[in-house]
């Protein structure tokens, strides 16, 4: 027997009968049954006549060869014989699209059949069905087609659980080819890994600011989208409760408090998103992390303290100064640039008050002013003005400032905001004037003006405070002038510092508003001290520099040689009543500064102080 798609080789051999001889010519046709086949080819060498064919189908087939004769032979017939075609055999291999793979996902299985030689598809390709199993248990089906030369079938599933499944393919066979059954693809199907990425937004941002955490929830392609929840942490502490996903991703905003996440300031601090699924059996947890920068919150501060004390004695070599700051978290300063809508708690600022004319390693903009029990007016807490309101506080120290040779000396007072808040700024510093009593003819001040009508190259901004302490008098001898003056003006984001140590004059008018003109005694009636009743007058002069010292730790010369001249009344303690007049020019006479202009006649006016006291003696 042959078998299906086998080439089969028919010989006929066509002799003479004797007592005829020779060797016929013409042609021999080969028969299956009435069938014809075709024309054999005679092999002149055997003498034969030759018929393959492969186009057998399966089954008994009577083939015979009819010898059609030629002008000297008759024709004649074969004897029969019995064809016996067979179905080929096949082989039938298994392959997986993905392997292992993941729950959820699905796999293609692709089922391969193959022709066993010596059968062929030279007739046709096997066709039919066949059966993918799962161990025993029947997944599926899939029907044979045929591209180019490979004969194939395929299964798509998602519905494998999870583990481990030997499957197999079964090709049941048609007419003409026998069925086959694969070899085993053991198919590992394993839970579904999932992907969390975290998004933070900002990446860099302050303390009590809002961050927007996001985790976005990802798994391989194919596989079905899990359900569950995601808890975000900061440093490992969590950052609002746990949220449900939808549509693949989780959210929360909150405010970043530093004292609830154990953060750093402007080191990275790790964001952590841990996803927990509602189908642990499919799912794992898993967790994605980003890192962000935290950074302190603004914070302004403005000086609250005493702008004048005095010595205990009249050989006292220091003085004790009251040194307050109110200090408020930006949300409470409404209008201003770095205003945001997301308060901390201003108790986790510290505040430090320092001498801005002189450094230290830490504070190279000033050092840190000592206290007056000890220490240094360092890192001094908050305490809130109300307790209802955790944006406003104040801290406070007793200073040990030192009085000098002269009497008296001024300090600019800076207020540097650390902690959770940030603030070092010479806008906000203030004049502090420390003095001996007064014992002689002597002047001096300090205070603070709220500028309105500031005219000059260098005017103070309408609004802003201009800071100024001062002490003018002349030595036991009477025959020298000594004093000095500082003065803080601020316009336009700029801090300028007007210094003077070189006095040219003092005059004191006892009968300030008089008509008959200055008087050098007091008034019937009144003292040498000032009262409400009995006002003095005083007016130096002198030589000033002014610096701008918007960076304290840079400050920049604008003129060393400028002229000064201070006109003031002292109405008494506590000097709410006491008015004041600074005037600076520069080498041309131009006016660098004066702190209240008034156009007829172009003067400086005297003004009520805003905050201190003036004293003539």
């Amino acid at each position: 027997p042959s078998v299906f798609g086998q080439s089969v080789t028919f010989t006929a051999t066509v002799g003479a009968v004797a007592p005829g001889a020779g060797t016929p010519t013409g042609a021999t046709t080969f028969k299956d049954g009435a069938t014809v086949l075709g024309t054999g080819i005679y092999d002149t060498v055997y003498r034969v006549w030759k018929l393959s064919t492969s186009s057998l189908s399966v089954g008994s087939h009577s083939i015979t060869a009819i010898y059609g004769g030629d002008g000297n032979f008759n024709g004649s017939t074969s004897a029969a014989i019995n064809q016996v075609v067979n179905k080929a055999d096949t082989t039938t291999a298994l392959t997986s699209t993905s392997n292992p793979s993941y729950w959820s996902a699905p796999v293609t299985f692709t089922a391969t059949v193959s022709i066993v030689a010596p059968g062929s598809s030279a007739v046709t390709f096997p066709s039919g069905v066949v059966t993918f199993y799962d161990g025993t248990v029947s997944i599926g089906t899939g029907t044979l087609s045929t591209s180019g030369v490979l004969t194939t079938a395929t299964l798509n599933t998602s519905s494998l659980a999870i583990g481990s499944h030997p499957i197999t393919v079964n090709y049941g066979g048609d007419g003409n080819f026998n069925g086959s059954i694969s070899g085993p693809v053991n198919q590992a199907v394993q839970i579904v890994p999932v992907t969390v990425t975290v998004v933070a937004s900002p990446v860099s941002l302050q303390y009590s600011d809002q961050l927007t955490a996001t985790a976005q929830i990802t798994t391989p392609a194919g596989t079905t989208a899990p359900a569950g929840s995601v808890q975000f942490r900061i440093n490992g502490d969590d950052f609002g409760a746990s949220q449900t996903v939808a549509s693949g991703s989780a959210t929360f905003t909150g405010q970043v408090l530093k004292g609830a996440h154990g953060l750093t300031f402007s080191t990275l601090d790790t964001l952590t998103a841990t996803f927990t699924p509602a189908d642990a059996t499919h799912y794992n947890v898993s967790t994605g992390t980003r890192t962000f920068t935290l950074t302190q919150e603004d914070a302004r501060a403005t000086y609250a303290g005493a702008m004048l004390a005095w010595g205990a004695s009249t050989s006292a070599s220091s003085a004790t100064a009251t040194l307050s700051a109110t200090v408020q978290d930006i949300t409470a300063v409404t209008g201003d640039p770095a205003y945001d809508a997301f308060p901390g708690d201003i108790r986790n600022a510290k505040v430090t008050f320092v001498d801005r004319g002189t450094v230290s390693a830490t504070y190279p903009d000033g050092a840190p002013v000592q206290a007056a029990t000890g220490g240094t007016c360092s890192n001094l807490p908050i305490g809130l003005v109300s307790s209802t309101d955790s944006k406003t506080g104040t801290a406070t120290c007793n200073a040990t400032l030192g009085i000098g040779s002269t009497g008296s000396t001024q300090y600019t007072i800076g207020m540097i905001v650390t902690g959770y808040y940030t603030r070092d700024q010479s806008y906000d510093d203030s004049v502090v004037t420390v003095s001996l009593p007064l014992t002689s003819t002597f002047i001096t001040g300090g205070g603070v003006l709220v500028m309105q009508n500031s005219s000059g190259l260098y005017p103070g901004q309408t609004g802003s405070k201009n800071n100024f302490g001062f002490n003018v008098k002349y030595n036991k001898q009477g025959t020298n002038l000594q004093g000095n003056i500082n003065a803080i003006v601020r316009n336009g984001g700029h801090v300028y510092q007007i210094k003077g140590n070189s006095m040219t004059s003092l005059s004191v008018n006892y009968c300030p508003g008089s008509t008959t003109g200055p008087c050098s005694a007091p008034l019937p009636g009144c003292t040498a001290n000032a009262s409400p009743t009995c006002p003095i007058a005083a007016t130096f002069n002198g030589k000033a520099s002014i610096q701008d010292i918007t960076d304290p730790s840079n400050p920049i010369s604008v003129d060393g040689n400028a002229t000064l001249q201070v006109t003031m009344t002292d109405y008494g303690s506590p000097g709410t009543s006491d008015t004041i007049g600074i005037t600076v020019w520069n080498k041309l006479g131009g006016t660098w500064f004066s702190s209240n202009w008034v156009g007829t006649p172009p003067a400086t006016v005297e003004q009520k102080l805003g905050g201190g006291d003036l004293s003539v003696h």
